[in-house]
């Protein structure tokens, strides 16, 4: 299958994923409940978009972590959530780089 169609699918495959652990959180307002979990999901889409194309010279896991590491970070800082917002990343970007790691 094509790279992009792979990346695609990661991406929206992790993006269902953070929204569904979004859902029962608590927020001041459905704006911000809607706001936080697109915002979310649209980390999460780039998170596993990203890792299938990128080639470092590391296991799969640890760029899969180290991918949703950096691109997590900087909401992580604005929000001061860091073990959640960091936690998602790290351990979804773990897990889409073990499952390109078994699957090619």
């Amino acid at each position: 299958m094509n790279k992009i169609v792979l990346a695609l699918l990661y991406g929206l495959g992790f993006a269902l994923a953070d929204w569904l652990i979004m859902l029962p959180n608590k927020f001041e307002s459905i704006e911000q409940k809607h706001i936080a979990t697109a915002s979310a999901s649209v980390q999460a889409f780039v998170i596993g978009f990203l890792i299938s194309l990128v080639a470092l010279p590391l296991n799969p896991i640890l760029t899969g972590a180290l991918v949703g590491f950096l691109i997590s970070l900087p909401a992580a800082i604005i929000v001061h959530m860091y073990p959640q917002i960091l936690g998602n990343g790290i351990i979804g970007g773990a897990i889409i780089g073990a499952i390109l790691m078994l699957v090619g």
